[in-house]
């Protein structure tokens, strides 16, 4: 079973910082990782209960992490969540079809994001 990990997958510092102070606010201590290979080798390491998927990314983009995060751990109950900016009809159907947990729009809301967090992870770790 996946450990009560949260893994960003975020190429950009100034999303990337803000991800992690919000999750920090509220009791995480995410891994980090900045390109989607790295994700995919990080979300096999670490086994995490959360993915946070940036789409748009140098060397792997989001969907196609996903769907090989989801190849290489099909027996993990990952839930991957989609973090972009583009949030189309199309953008919408493509992480439906890849599996996505679910979609956040950059930029973030904490409430989402928090909401988001405590439907996959349960309940906000003690502090």
């Amino acid at each position: 079973m996946p450990q009560d990990r949260i893994l960003i997958v975020e190429d950009n510092p100034s999303n990337l910082f803000i991800l992690q102070a919000m999750l920090r606010k509220h009791g995480y201590e995410p891994l980090v990782a900045r390109d989607g290979l790295e994700g995919v080798a990080m979300a096999e390491t670490h086994l995490p209960r959360l993915v946070l998927m940036d789409l748009s990314m140098p060397k792997m983009d989001g969907v196609t992490a996903a769907l090989e995060i989801q190849r290489r751990l099909p027996d993990q109950p990952i839930a991957i969540v989609a973090v972009t900016a583009s949030v189309t009809d199309e953008q919408r159907r493509q992480c439906d079809a890849a599996g996505f947990s679910g979609l956040l729009p950059k930029p973030i809301n904490l409430p989402d994001l928090i909401s988001t967090v405590h439907h996959h992870m349960g309940a906000a770790p003690q502090a």
